[in-house]
């Protein structure tokens, strides 16, 4: 017996195509505000690699509202102290993995890890409960007496601990994206060296 295909409803294929807009938008988004400034940097391929690395490490970091400013200070205090200098503007841009989806999962990764550093093997919230307990504290009314309790909450129970496991994600993170972009950029000029030698060789060969 021939088996009848289903007919997609209407609301079906508008969830479709609603999904494809969305992905076919970030993708143009992720490609035109961070692949094409690296592509189009002058500057040497290192300078370019660490603003990429540093910028995507420190959005892993449980700093959200502060990782502009982050960036700002380890560029000055990298030049200043260490002449270790970096494309500051491409690691602002590469801070975007830090938003409304991706940070609670992000800081109960970095939440769990900070526990298991510290021996706290029994002491490992369930991610539900990770979150209620994360969206709990930003629900409460900014009065005084609830700021005072959400600093305290933060200090002592939840932001040392994510603070201290997001140290080894920072490390493996800036390492990988340094790695990739430096990569990244040898493939690129590589096509275009080849593209424009192929192109030479045409023009002559057309002239003879």
């Amino acid at each position: 017996m021939a088996k009848t295909k289903k007919k997609k409803t209407p609301h079906a294929v508008k969830r479709r195509r609603k999904q494809k807009s969305f992905y076919e938008r970030m993708k143009r988004l992720v490609h035109y505000q961070l692949v094409i400034p690296v592509l189009r940097s002058k500057h040497a391929p290192e300078y370019t690699a660490r603003g990429v690395g540093l910028g995507f490490a420190i959005g892993i970091t449980p700093t959200a509202g502060l990782q502009l400013i982050l960036c700002g200070l380890i560029w000055i205090l990298g030049r200043k102290l260490f002449r270790w200098d970096f494309n500051v503007i491409l690691a602002m841009a590469w801070t975007w993995n830090s938003n409304t989806f991706t940070i609670p999962p992000i800081y109960y990764l970095c939440y769990v890890t900070g526990q298991l550093m510290l021996g706290n093997w029994h002491n490992v919230l369930g991610y539900e409960t990770f979150a209620t307990a994360f969206d709990r504290i930003f629900d409460i009314d900014l009065e005084w007496n609830s700021v005072g309790e959400v600093v305290g909450y933060l200090l002592t129970d939840v932001f040392l601990v994510m603070i201290l496991g997001s140290i080894p994600w920072f490390i493996l993170t800036y390492w990988m994206l340094h790695r990739w972009t430096m990569r990244f950029m040898a493939r690129y000029h590589l096509a275009r060296s080849e593209r424009q030698a192929q192109r030479k060789a045409a023009r002559q060969g057309a002239g003879e």
